[in-house]
């Protein structure tokens, strides 16, 4: 979950009690962002954080996918989508 400390539309808060409903989530506030990240420094930040959040969570299925290239029949990657997709 994104949201902007300046959003006009949705308090901030609302997305502290969104984590607290349920913890699975990742929630992670960009500062001075309005509703719709207008900007060139809020730009920076949502794509930063976006492409940081992205390789955290899919870093294994790039090894996967490596190995699969490596002599694998590409079944590791496939299963290792689906489990990111039950997982979360």
């Amino acid at each position: 979950l994104l949201h902007g400390t300046d959003d006009e539309l949705i308090p901030v808060c609302d997305a502290y009690a969104f984590k607290q409903a349920r913890s699975s989530i990742d929630v992670h506030i960009i500062e001075g962002a309005r509703h719709a990240f207008r900007g060139k420094k809020q730009n920076k930040a949502l794509l930063s954080t976006v492409s940081e959040w992205l390789g955290a969570k899919f870093q294994h299925i790039v090894l996967d996918e490596a190995r699969s290239r490596s002599g694998h029949d590409g079944l590791e990657l496939a299963c290792s989508i689906k489990d990111i997709t039950l997982q979360n």
